[in-house]
């Protein structure tokens, strides 16, 4: 008789079959398996509730790990149930306060300059492009099409997760010189050469160099990109395809933060109507 399948079985099969499709080969997602199978491998996946769950955030959360970390390993617990067929609704806490930094011309300057140059390329990709993490550590060179001027970020592995479409991008003219040079110096496959992993670690050393905190992530560029973008009053629906967003709203309703000085005419027609400051009514 075949042994009822546990937590730690599908989430080693699900890694197996992610590994060949993502770009560190696996490593960043297995560090996550490992930390889940140390509370809930030996459940049975069909156990998984929003009680197991909530528990378990508690409990890395009482580890010391941030509430971030916890809710993107329970993410990966999450998508393996789905890759199974179980369709769990998970409810996840919301951060008290959403991440708004972005960096400033002279702060990317300093942090380009202190980065090795796989990182270096990460960050100008990033930057000029708005893609994500996952998204540029995966991109390989079929997809950099330089005579049509555009890099297409979608996966065309059959297994690799359409459920986001990612975006496909113009390539600026400052990136395609920047992109040439990258072309002459590798022979790998992918562009970046660099799993998301390491993008971590080797940007936590290059932000420390560069004398930026720990509120500067590699997700800080894509908001950076997405910021300075609203702020040159690009039209919000170009924003939205740049990101690869599936509606404009998703963009107003995650940079909304961003708006608010497009309302300084609006705030000043208002104003005529309340009268002057020693105004008596």
């Amino acid at each position: 008789m075949t042994p009822p399948i546990i937590v730690r079985d599908l989430l080693k099969a699900y890694h197996a079959d992610r590994a060949p499709i993502v770009a560190d080969g696996g490593r960043s997602l297995l560090s996550k398996i490992n930390r889940i199978n140390r509370h809930l491998g030996e459940m049975s996946p069909s156990d998984i509730n929003q009680r197991v769950i909530d528990s378990y955030i508690a409990t890395r959360l009482n580890e010391g790990v941030t509430l971030s970390t916890a809710c993107s390993e329970v993410n990966k617990l999450s998508s393996a149930l789905l890759w199974l067929g179980i369709v769990q609704h998970i409810r996840l806490p919301k951060s008290r306060q959403r991440r708004s930094r972005t960096l400033a011309a002279d702060e990317i300057a300093c942090l380009l300059s202190v980065s090795c140059p796989r990182l270096r390329t990460f960050i100008q990709i990033a930057i000029a492009t708005g893609a994500r993490l996952s998204a540029i550590c995966e991109l390989t060179w079929d997809r950099v099409d330089f005579e049509q001027g555009i890099i297409d970020f979608n996966s065309p592995h059959p297994r690799a997760d359409q459920r986001k479409r990612r975006a496909i991008v113009p390539i600026s003219d400052r990136l395609q010189g920047i992109l040439l040079a990258r072309r002459e110096e590798t022979r790998g496959e992918r562009v970046v050469g660099l799993g998301s992993g390491f993008v971590g670690t080797l940007f936590r050393s290059a932000r420390k160099q560069a004398g930026l905190g720990p509120d500067v992530t590699p997700h800080t560029l894509r908001h950076t990109a997405a910021s300075h973008m609203i702020r040159q009053r690009i039209p919000l629906i170009e924003v939205s395809k740049m990101l690869g967003h599936s509606s404009v709203r998703i963009t107003e309703e995650v940079y909304i933060h961003v708006l608010p000085h497009d309302l300084r005419q609006a705030a000043n027609a208002l104003s005529n109507l309340i009268g002057g400051e020693h105004d008596q009514f």
